[in-house]
């Protein structure tokens, strides 16, 4: 989760949203042909993850943890959807999804903070 989910999820929740300084409004979203590809290779990323997790020997049960993972899946999908028609709006919902998703398996899941996991 750690090395290959968080960054690329990152990825996606970093590409949209709204500054407001007392300077002005700054729209975060990618403006170029490379910076929506770098959001979809991402988010393709997090959602072949979502399969990884299902493997046998990686999923911890039939139940909640596969709910989760396609979750994931189904998450990501909106935010490739929407990298592939450059839509901030519906990506930047995407991301809302993606972290629900990974919340719903957090509170299920998560033993400890990924910091602690690392030497």
């Amino acid at each position: 989760m750690h090395d290959v989910v968080y960054p690329n999820a990152e990825v996606v929740w970093d590409s949209v949203g709204t500054i407001i300084t007392v300077e002005g409004t700054n729209e975060i979203r990618p403006r170029s042909h490379e910076e929506w590809e770098a959001v979809f290779q991402s988010a393709l990323t997090v959602a072949e993850a979502g399969n990884l997790l299902m493997m046998e020997g990686r999923a911890k049960d039939t139940g909640t943890w596969m709910e989760g993972a396609v979750g994931l899946i189904d998450a990501t999908q909106l935010a490739l959807q929407a990298a592939e028609a450059n839509d901030p709006v519906a990506l930047f919902d995407a991301g809302g999804e993606i972290y629900t998703a990974c919340t719903f398996c957090h509170e299920h899941y998560w033993e400890k903070p990924p910091s602690a996991m690392r030497p």
